[in-house]
């Protein structure tokens, strides 16, 4: 009974975009000076515009899932990869997990499945809420970089006017404003280059090593870790639900083909292309 009624809704759904398109050419025709020939094949392709258009998954004039928009960008950009660490994708093949190990050579780290089932006894494993995407709305993204090119270009106002403004490390704003806003919602950081945030703004966590982890949990509760390899925060002022961490996969990813320095700003382009549509 159930499938008799969604097929007989897909039935009514098709035949009324067929109508509306239809209609709409009758009008574009009889309206315009020009003889144009009625061609069914644009009918279809009408139609088909419609149906894609009813089934996106955002109202953006484009939207990151959508394929077929660059192809340069769909051969790169692999949408099952959750870009976040959560309790479903904790697994890094052992290779690996020894390659990242000798990034920053602790010399005995704890074991990384411990590690990570103490975080998550502490903040959300669910993964970052602002993933969950909607059809209804359009995300806008700025990504605020750490260059001195920045000074002077007065773009503070359009950057404060995008949905989502992610920053990294201890980018000053104030004194700035008019250059590089005064909004953020998103940093993404490390222990040594930690800042205070705002109450409302989420931080993201990039771990290089295990004891980066280990400092979250720590920072959060104990304070017991206020050294890595320079000092660190002891404790921290962040709400734990606003805490999240970049999946140790896709870090191995980024590591592999870029320099350290240019960490943070390919995994804030990545998180903004996730976040944002």
């Amino acid at each position: 009974m159930v499938a008799i009624k969604k097929k007989n809704l897909k039935m009514f759904t098709l035949a009324l975009l067929f109508v509306v398109t239809i209609t709409s050419f009758l009008l574009n025709y009889t309206h315009s000076s020009v003889m144009v020939t009625w061609d069914p094949k644009q009918i279809v392709m009408q139609l088909k515009k419609l149906m894609k258009y009813s089934q996106r998954p955002c109202s953006c004039s484009s939207c990151v899932p959508e394929l077929g928009l660059s192809f340069w960008f769909d051969e790169r950009f692999n949408q099952t990869i959750q870009p976040f660490l959560t309790t479903r994708n904790t697994f890094i093949p052992e290779e690996s997990y020894k390659w990242w190990l000798k990034l920053q050579g602790e010399g005995n780290p704890k074991n990384i499945n411990d590690t990570i089932k103490e975080l998550f006894e502490i903040i959300p494993g669910g993964g970052e809420q602002l993933l969950e995407r909607d059809a209804s709305r359009c995300r806008r993204c700025a990504v605020v970089g750490n260059s001195g090119n920045l000074r002077q270009s007065q773009y503070g106002q359009d950057i404060d006017a995008h949905d989502f403004v992610l920053r990294m490390n201890r980018a000053p704003t104030a004194g700035f404003e008019s250059d590089v806003g005064s909004k953020t919602t998103h940093h993404l950081v490390y222990p040594e280059s930690f800042r205070d945030l705002a109450e409302n703004v989420s931080m993201i966590v990039i771990p290089f090593k295990t004891l980066d982890l280990r400092w979250i949990v720590s920072a959060l509760t104990s304070g017991t870790i206020n050294f890595t390899y320079v000092p660190v925060p002891r404790k921290i002022k962040v709400k734990r639900d606003k805490v999240s961490c970049v999946c140790l996969f896709i870090l191995l990813i980024i590591l592999r083909k870029l320099p350290p320095q240019d960490i943070l700003g390919t995994k804030s382009l990545g998180g903004s292309k996730e976040v944002c549509k």
